[in-house]
């Protein structure tokens, strides 16, 4: 008795599918398109990282302390490079795979007479699935997503009342991401859009290193939790097109 039911619950997806499939061959529309995706993002951090709000920087920097009375300041690379790429491939105007790559830099004004936040910088890579909804000129899509997040946090924490070191803060977990995307075609191939996402990251468990941190009270340090959320918003410009056909030669 109960196998009906479980091959009927079986059946059903493939029924689905293949009455989607039918309606898009008579429909005469794509099966198959493409899209690469470039922009740049704007950031929207959550609790005291609100310094880092913003657009970010467009090029590389480097963040140095050279003085020989902070000998033990070590050298941290941040990028501050911001992009967003990405890559889909659209099933019957609705399905969405995306592939996409983002960096971000925070603003970082560097100041180093003050103790505080400096910089911030992240890599994140994401492959996600999206549903576009029935929208007629702007095309409204839900994306849900896995991320890879790396990057680099560098704070100026005073330990003795009249000194400063550096330390760092290393982000590597893997986190979820929800969003909307909106896209407009002004021809066949080429749109504009902007993306919004909110990204989590739970496990995060790094924290605060440098040369002399052990200076510093270990309850400062414990204290010091990584970023564990925050929103992107991507401005975009979007190519879409699809591979040519090959006729056999009779």
């Amino acid at each position: 008795m109960y196998k009906k039911y479980i091959l009927l619950l079986i059946a059903m997806p493939v029924l689905l599918i293949n009455k989607e499939l039918d309606a898009q061959i008579n429909s005469k529309p794509k099966l198959f398109q493409n899209q690469l995706e470039f922009g740049i993002n704007y950031g929207l951090f959550l609790g005291n990282r609100d310094v880092f709000n913003g657009i970010g920087w467009l090029q590389r920097w480097d963040f140095k302390r050279e003085e020989f009375w902070y000998p033990y300041q070590s050298l941290s690379r941040l990028n501050y490079t911001n992009i967003y790429l990405a890559y889909k491939i659209i099933l019957n105007e609705k399905h969405y795979f995306k592939l996409s790559r983002e960096v971000f830099g925070s603003d970082g004004k560097i100041q180093f007479n003050k103790t505080g936040i400096i910089g911030f910088h992240i890599d994140l890579t994401s492959f996600g699935y999206g549903y576009n909804l029935p929208t007629k000129k702007i095309k409204t899509t839900l994306f849900l997503q896995v991320n890879k997040r790396t990057g680099l946090e560098v704070v100026k924490i005073g330990y003795d009342g009249y000194h400063t070191l550096k330390a760092d803060l290393n982000y590597d977990s893997y986190g979820i991401s929800t969003g909307l995307e909106l896209e407009y075609f002004f021809t066949k191939n080429f749109g504009l859009g902007a993306n919004m996402y909110y990204y989590y990251f739970p496990n995060e468990t790094n924290k605060l290193e440098g040369k002399d941190v052990q200076y510093v009270d270990k309850m400062i340090i414990d204290s010091y939790k990584p970023i564990n959320d925050f929103f992107l918003i991507n401005f975009k410009l979007a190519y879409k097109f699809s591979f040519p056909k090959f006729k056999k030669n009779k």
